[in-house]
């Protein structure tokens, strides 16, 4: 029970909702309410994707103490109306990935574009 044990400590630490979570995540709240029931647990990419937004370790997130979050991952911004679907899918892809995976990223936007 330490995972959900430890979901439950972090999202009330910082004042998250199911909803709010599931949203910032984009997973069913559904599978919010299995993991604090203790009835699933998170798929391995999942609980990397938890633990960066939460900025915990996969190890703090899993085990059996309670985790203290560390900085979180805000989600994408919403743009509504300024940015076209593209730029907004482009921006929600970016707002999720590692910032290993943002490193190489933008390290080839930068080569594609000649700077």
């Amino acid at each position: 029970m330490a995972f959900a044990q430890n979901l439950n400590h972090l999202m009330q630490v910082r004042g998250l909702t199911n909803y709010q979570l599931s949203k910032d995540l984009d997973v069913h709240a559904t599978s919010i309410t299995n993991w604090l029931s203790d009835n699933s647990k998170p798929i391995k990419r999942m609980q990397v994707r938890l633990a960066d937004y939460f900025g915990i370790t996969i190890d703090e997130l899993m085990g059996d103490e309670l985790p203290e979050p560390g900085i979180k991952k805000e989600p994408a911004p919403n743009f509504e109306g300024e940015l076209t679907e593209t730029r907004r899918e482009a921006m929600e892809l970016i707002m999720k990935m590692s910032d290993e995976q943002l490193k190489i990223f933008v390290a080839t936007l930068k080569a594609t574009m000649g700077e």
